[in-house]
């Protein structure tokens, strides 16, 4: 595995967490994990909750994100996903999805689909918010689908199925790190946050 994919896959972990279809529902993620209301989520006393709920929900992502990795590699190596050719689909089909990212002209691209709805209202704690990681990772969001789906292409023509799974990992730490980051330290990093939403078409472009 060289360096600069591994770069590559925690700069678009990065991304997808600071994309339109993230980060301004971030509080309610974070509330519906914990069951906390949005203005409790700035106490002290509530951040053990938070930060155990963030991390079974970012271990559920990774979880799902890795083994989708793996089956995906796995199943494109099987029909060649190492050959040349391959990598030029590949790399073509990266290509388009950055351009859809800008442009948004693949309409059937921005179906929002997210099973991580289904858990809501039920019982709070540790199993359920990984129930709900592995449920976000399952679903389909505007933003995170083309990137992710350019991870997944990036990790098909690793030959070694570790070496896809690593990717995969690298692309979930970009992710869960700085989701857990705001579980601890939301009332902190709220002007961050705000600068983000504001610039999300320039987010949407840099992705």
């Amino acid at each position: 595995m060289n360096q600069p994919d591994l770069v590559a896959a925690l700069a678009a972990g990065l991304a997808s967490f600071i994309s339109p279809c993230v980060l301004p529902l971030l509080p309610a993620y974070l509330s519906l994990l914990s069951g906390f209301t949005v203005k409790e989520l700035v106490g002290r006393a509530q951040k053990a909750r938070l930060l155990g709920t963030s991390l079974m929900f970012s271990g559920g992502f990774t979880l799902a994100f890795t083994v989708l990795g793996i089956v995906f590699a796995g199943g494109m190596n099987f029909i060649g996903g190492s050959s040349r050719l391959f990598g030029q689909i590949a790399g073509a089909a990266v290509i388009l999805l950055g351009l859809n990212l800008v442009f948004d002209f693949i309409r059937i691209l921005n179906n929002d689909i997210r099973f991580i709805q289904k858990f809501a209202g039920k019982e709070r704690g540790h199993v359920n918010a990984f129930l709900m990681g592995l449920a976000f990772a399952a679903g389909w969001s505007p933003c995170i689908g083309p990137i992710l789906a350019s991870i997944l292409l990036m990790a098909a023509r690793k030959t070694a199925v570790g070496a896809s799974a690593v990717l995969l990992l690298a692309y979930s730490a970009g992710f869960a790190l700085p989701f857990v980051a705001s579980a601890l330290f939301f009332e902190r990093l709220s002007p961050l946050l705000g600068f983000f939403k504001k610039h999300g078409n320039g987010v949407r472009i840099a992705s």
